[in-house]
């Protein structure tokens, strides 16, 4: 892990406006306001080449079947 201090926000602030390019679509710009789940959204920064990151990933993944089921939207950046 990297020795930068961490800048947390408090649990429960609101996002910032942003938006992301979809990577499935080079030509298409997402906004949190179009991502976002209905129940709530889970943003989580990773690289997709990271070791423990592909370590994680089936679970993730089997975090994000059962959870978008329920509203839940996952946002990976």
């Amino acid at each position: 892990m990297s020795d930068t201090p961490s800048n947390m926000l408090a649990l429960g602030t609101k996002a910032p406006f942003f938006e992301l390019p979809n990577p499935s679509n080079s030509n298409e710009i997402r906004s949190l306001e179009a991502l976002k789940g209905e129940k709530g959204t889970l943003v989580f920064f990773m690289c997709n080449h990271c070791p423990f990151v592909l370590h994680i990933i089936d679970k993730l993944t089997e975090l994000y079947e059962d959870y978008s089921e329920k509203g839940i939207e996952f946002i990976g950046i």
